[in-house]
């Protein structure tokens, strides 16, 4: 990071280099995210992330019974047993094995969740979601909590009754949130245009990600105003065209959008994307992406992680895996005819920061490629 007097000096020096059409007037917010989540509408009134609700009727999935998962056609509830047994040192195989090898052959079902039977996973069943109408048909999909007909949100039918995804705005996903507040991965937007935040028809919404880390200040929460320098990731940068209307940003048409997540879902992919953000009065955003987002990249992580996801996020991912595939409404496979990507929606909370190019040159003033044309998918 650059310090502040460091910055001050290049951003004058930048300044000065740039010379203004008398009819424009350029201008730049840049944020650091300090929350995300997915778009998941909460229909608790109890406010307990897995009590039942609009949403889930049934609360949310319930913890894994290993004594049941384990059983398959070559290892009896006896196996288990032994297997579960903390006392015993000798055993066949170790809980973190017998976890990865229960396809009907003996798959890695991490590899290959399809290997294992379909044993039913709770879905949504209420009627509200947020997220964007993404094919424009309104006579299908939710309705938004503000009355917005036909939106497609199918990833938060097929899992927002997963613990791990369910909960009120700004506390849902509270495991992705505490590795990136504890550095593991940075997310920067950066906003740039020639008429004015409050309203501009031409706009660049650049989305980012940073080596940097994260600052909290003495409560807890990401400090606002620090620097952050640019990563040289080109393959997860994108750059979009976009309007800015009474200070709410959108795109000014579906572009394919590539960003950087790490932890439960490491890579955001968005086919066909749209954004919403309000460039709030406190200098804070706020907002949406969606899209059609790949159902292979929501299990990317599975193959590492393992036992490790089903532990800690209480889900049979075979399950899991069957919901997404049945819920998914986009991209058929030219092959097979079926869809490989679902519909969904992700949101943001940023706060203001100093983005610095990726060459710690100076402060990037303007949302551009790095070093190259804007990557699609």
């Amino acid at each position: 990071m650059l310090n502040a007097g460091k910055l001050i000096a290049l951003a004058g020096l930048s300044s000065g280099l740039l010379v203004a059409p008398a009819v424009a007037d350029p201008w730049t917010r840049s944020y650091v995210v300090e929350w995300s989540e997915q778009a998941a509408y909460f229909g608790s009134a109890t406010g307990g992330l897995t009590a039942p609700g609009t949403d889930c009727p049934k609360g949310t999935e319930p913890e894994l019974n290993l004594k049941k998962v384990l059983v398959t056609s070559y290892r009896s509830p006896q196996d288990v047993d032994l297997v579960l047994d903390l006392d015993k040192t000798e055993k066949p195989e170790n809980l973190f094995q017998a976890m990865t090898m229960r396809g009907l052959k003996k798959e890695n079902i991490y590899k290959n969740p399809k290997a294992a039977p379909d044993v039913g996973m709770l879905t949504v069943q209420g009627k509200i979601a947020e997220g964007f109408n993404l094919d424009g048909d309104t006579k299908s999909g939710f309705t938004s909590p503000s009355g917005e007909k036909g939106i497609d949100n199918n990833f938060y039918k097929a899992w927002g009754c997963w613990e791990a995804f369910r909960g009120p705005t700004h506390k849902a996903n509270l495991y992705h949130n505490d590795e990136m507040r504890n550095g593991k991965f940075t997310a920067l937007i950066l906003i740039s245009g020639n008429k004015g935040p409050r309203n501009d028809d031409n706009v660049k919404l650049g989305l980012y990600s940073s080596k940097d880390k994260v600052v909290k200040d003495a409560n807890g929460d990401i400090a606002a105003d620090f620097s952050f320098r640019i990563a040289d990731d080109k393959a997860h940068t994108t750059i979009l065209d976009a309007k800015i209307v009474d200070g709410v940003l959108t795109l000014t048409r579906p572009q394919d959008i590539k960003w950087r997540e790490a932890s439960f879902i490491p890579y955001l992919t968005l086919f066909d994307g749209q954004a919403r953000f309000t460039l709030n009065p406190d200098g804070t955003l706020s907002g949406m992406l969606g899209g059609y987002k790949p159902i292979q990249e929501a299990i990317a992580t599975w193959t590492i992680a393992g036992p490790n996801v089903e532990l800690v996020s209480h889900v049979n991912l075979s399950a899991a895996y069957y919901a997404i595939e049945r819920a998914a409404d986009a991209r058929p496979d030219p092959e097979s005819g079926e869809n490989t990507a679902i519909s969904t929606a992700v949101r943001y909370f940023a706060v203001p920061a100093f983005i610095i190019k990726s060459d710690a040159s100076g402060p990037a003033q303007v949302a551009q490629a790095l070093g190259g044309p804007t990557p699609t998918p």
